[in-house]
């Protein structure tokens, strides 16, 4: 479980979040009753937190950031629990190493090489005062054995506690969440937070409140979540761990398949005859295109006044087609509208491939007019309005075989 922030990769986190199998595990080595502690701490905190979020949006400012205050120091208290169950290490801070038997050393050497002349005689003066206190040194130390047997037996432990300086602890808690790879600026976001609460005056009325106020409000609020997120897995209820994991990967599924299902309409190509038109009398349902590739000889599509424009029907699969038949309108009852003058264009692979210009001329009773086209691949059959009878054009059928 101690591993540094960070060192899982993005892959390990991602199966982490659905499978959920590091919380598991590690609420399998904390045991029931450390588990149970961390999620009253969990719970009290997240509690305190959404009470003082409520005070805080309702004015009670002074009291609702007092409450943060302890709502974060709640929610760190699942870290003891943690940290005991699974005897977290706490990080220390080493002290700076004292060398001054090397530092005397060369500052002697360097100014041996600066006095050649008086090297010899310092280095004789020294090679004696060695000697003699060396000599001083094993007199006491044999008086002192002889006056205090107890203690001549860990001599080199002393010298080692009078060497080595005392590590400075660090925080109760950041350890715990290193080991839950809660990352170091997160960890320092936390600690920052903490400082600032203690020496911060906390205001007794919310006219008191500052700017100050509400940046430390959010910072510990923000500090809350960290240490929640970090613990939050671990302490849940084995029953609700399990419905987390069954959740995120039954949501997760569920998106997928509407998303892939929702690529695949709007990518793949639909199959059947489509009718589009250029444009369409009053907009009327009636009129519309789609009435040229029905089969039915008694509906028919209409243009606007005056105008010319176009029906085309869309064919997929494209297919081949060796001929095509048109049968004119005349708007009955009214007999007003009819197309005249027209062409036939086919279209294969999304290009020109075939143009067929026409005439018809005015009826009551029209019939079917067919044109040889031979195109493979046909994907699109316009027809094209030049020309029209009286108030517009139109097209009662557009087919193909």
């Amino acid at each position: 479980m101690a591993a540094t922030a960070g060192s899982d990769s993005f892959f390990a986190r991602v199966g982490e979040y659905f499978t959920l199998s590091d919380a598991k595990a590690t609420q399998a080595k904390l045991g029931e009753p450390a588990r149970k502690a961390m999620d009253q701490a969990l719970s009290l905190g997240r509690q305190r937190a959404d009470a003082a979020e409520s005070l805080w949006s309702n004015g009670h400012t002074a009291e609702g950031l007092r409450l943060a205050v302890r709502a974060l120091r709640d929610t760190l208290e699942a870290a003891p629990s943690y940290g005991s169950a699974l005897a977290v290490a706490r990080t220390t801070v080493k002290a700076p190493e004292s060398k001054p038997a090397e530092e005397s050393k060369q500052a002697a050497e360097d100014e041996a090489e600066s006095n050649p002349v008086e090297e010899s005689k310092e280095a004789s003066a020294e090679v004696e005062a060695e000697s003699k206190e060396a000599s001083e040194s094993k007199e006491a130390s044999e008086d002192d054995a002889e006056s205090n047997p107890v203690e001549e037996s860990n001599p080199v432990e002393e010298s080692k506690q009078v060497e080595q300086p005392s590590p400075a602890p660090a925080d109760a808690w950041s350890a715990s969440l290193a080991a839950r790879r809660t990352r170091t600026a997160q960890i320092d976001r936390v600690r920052s937070a903490l400082a600032a609460a203690d020496k911060a005056e906390l205001p007794t009325l919310d006219a008191d409140v500052s700017a100050a106020h509400a940046d430390l409000f959010q910072q510990v609020l923000d500090a809350r979540h960290i240490v929640d997120a970090a613990f939050g897995m671990v302490a849940l209820p084995p029953r609700d761990l399990g419905w987390t994991r069954f959740s995120r990967i039954a949501t997760t599924s569920i998106i997928a398949v509407f998303v892939l299902g929702g690529l695949y309409f709007t990518l793949r190509t639909p199959e059947g005859v489509f009718a589009d038109a250029s444009d369409v009398w009053a907009q009327s349902p009636t009129f519309a295109p789609e009435t040229v590739i029905d089969g039915n000889e008694d509906s028919y599509w209409l243009l606007p006044d005056g105008a010319t424009g176009w029906v085309e029907a869309r064919i997929s699969p494209p297919a081949s087609v060796a001929r095509v038949r048109v049968l004119n309108t005349h708007n009955p009852p009214h007999n007003d509208r009819a197309t005249n003058d027209y062409a036939i264009e086919v279209y294969s692979g999304g290009t020109l491939a075939e143009t067929v210009e026409g005439h018809f001329d005015f009826s009551t009773h029209p019939e079917f007019v067919s044109h040889d086209v031979g195109v493979d691949s046909v994907d699109r059959i316009r027809f094209v309005v030049r020309g029209h009878h009286n108030v517009g054009g139109g097209l009662a059928e557009l087919q193909w075989e």
